[in-house]
């Protein structure tokens, strides 16, 4: 395979920091997270594209995190 498009989601109370990710792996559309691999990635292969997120800190903060560990949504 080649030219594989990976999309992701920008969870609420994270921000993408450009600056903390891999220069031009990553690009963002609202809140959505695009990242292009040319491949080629064979049958049964395994990549890994890593994406950090930032906290935005709040009063809610800890109420979101336990939230998405609750909800297995931290793995996606």
């Amino acid at each position: 395979m080649t030219d594989v498009r990976l999309i992701d989601y920008l969870p609420a109370g994270f921000q993408y920091v450009a600056a903390n990710n891999a220069a031009g792996v990553w690009t963002v559309s609202g809140t959505n997270l695009t990242a292009n691999v040319s491949g080629p990635i064979a049958v049964c292969d395994t990549i890994c594209v890593p994406l950090r997120l930032t906290v935005i800190p709040d009063h809610r903060w800890r109420e979101r995190l336990d939230q998405l560990f609750r909800n297995h949504e931290y793995g996606r």
